[in-house]
Formats: structure tokens, sequence, C-alpha cells
């Protein structure tokens, strides 16, 4: 991209504690899938990766190498990583983003929120290639699924940008974030039988996390109404 985001301009009351949690743990995970061998390696991905035809249950893994139920992939694939680059991307963007959505939402719920949005992320993308056996691993779904939730919550939060890498500019987040999901339209490729970027579960996490958070920003508000209403006025 020719936008990159060092940080926002966008205090929080409480430490992030989930967010921060979620970056140590993916970072160790990938740290320990340095140490393996390529073989070993590759086998782990399988493991623990999200394969479209294996979650879908068009067929199985082999029950030696079967560790659970092909639905649980659906969440141990969000915390892997196939680079540095991989990982870094995405623990950037939630480091900037996620403490915000996090101090909204609260640890539990943001918690759930970010392994939901990972859960759509990996059903978008094997429902659109049921028959890939090709592993899919990284949190960006859920990534994208907490930017759907900061593009609700925060539209206009100023977002410090490099632009082309050189320049820095403040942009409002609608805006950076409106484009990089625009950016995967564009982009969208849903044969993935060469592997790849998996763009739809970047859609699908985004649109996720738009629509839970939308959702519960309206329970929230209700409840905050009921409980002033619930006050004794004083005169």
């Amino acid at each position: 991209m020719a936008l990159i985001p060092l940080f926002d301009k966008n205090p929080t009351k409480n430490l992030p504690i989930i967010n921060y949690a979620i970056i140590i743990i993916c970072s160790i995970v990938f740290v320990l899938q340095t140490k393996l061998n390529y073989h070993e390696n590759e086998l782990f991905i399988i493991q623990f990766g999200m394969i479209p035809s294996v979650l879908i249950g068009f067929s199985e893994l082999p029950s030696e190498i079967r560790v659970f139920p092909a639905f649980f992939s659906s969440i141990s694939y969000i915390f892997l990583h196939g680079s540095w680059l991989h990982l870094l991307g995405n623990m950037g963007y939630l480091y900037i983003f996620g403490d915000n959505v996090e101090d909204y939402l609260g640890k539990i719920k943001y918690i759930l929120f970010f392994l939901f949005c990972g859960c759509v992320a990996g059903f978008s993308q094997a429902v659109t290639d049921v028959n890939s056996n090709i592993p899919m691993i990284g949190a960006s779904g859920s990534v994208f699924g907490v930017l759907g939730a900061y593009f609700i919550l925060f539209p206009r939060a100023k977002i410090k940008v490099l632009l082309f890498f050189l320049i820095p500019i403040n942009i409002s987040s609608m805006y950076l974030i409106g484009g990089f999901v625009l950016l995967q339209f564009l982009l969208l490729d849903t044969n993935s039988a060469n592997g790849g970027v998996a763009y739809m579960a970047h859609i699908g996490g985004f649109f996720g996390g738009l629509i839970l958070t939308k959702l519960l920003k309206n329970k929230i508000i209700k409840n905050k109404n009921l409980n002033k209403g619930t006050l004794p006025s004083s005169k």
C-alpha cells in the first residue's frame, strides 16, 4: 500500500491487556515455528491451519496427524503466520487499532469478538473454494474484523500514516480503512488453488466485525438509556 499506518490519535482509558496478549501469543507461536525444520513446520501448518476442504467436510486429515475436530481449525489458524513480514503486518495493525476496540467492548467481549471474526473470515474463504487443500494461516481475518469495529466506532479518528513510505500525513480512519477494504475487492480472486493472499477472508472478517459491532453498539446504547431511566430524578 502507498499508505503505511504508524499510530492513531485516539487515546484509551484502560490498558489493552487482551490486545497485547494476542500479539504476544502470535509472536511466541511464530518463534516456535521458526525452531521447526521445513517438514515439521509444514506438518504444523497442516495440523493447525484452516484447510477449506477439511473445514467444510469434503475431506479430512489422516487420523495419525489429526489434533482436533475440523471446526477448531477456524480458530487455531489465526495464531499461525507464514513469515516475519506476515506477522509484523498483522500485529502492527492490531497494535494500532485493537486497543481502542478493546477499550470500548471490554476484555471478555473483545477476545470473543476477535475469535468470532477469525471464524467468519475462515468460513468466508473456505466457501469460495471448498475443494482447496491449501492451509490458510494468519490473523488477517480477525484484524480486518477489528478494522470493521474501528470503522463503526471511531470513523473520524485521525491516523498518522506514511504516504509513499516517506511523507507523514494525517487521515481519517474511515478513509484509510475504507480504502484498504476497497483494495481487497479490487484484488479479490476466489480461485485460491494457487495459494496466495486470502482476500475473501479479509472481506468476510471486515463485514463480520462491522455488523457485530453495530449490533453490540446498539445494545450498549440501549442498556445505557435503560439504566438512566431507572435512576430516580432529583429535584
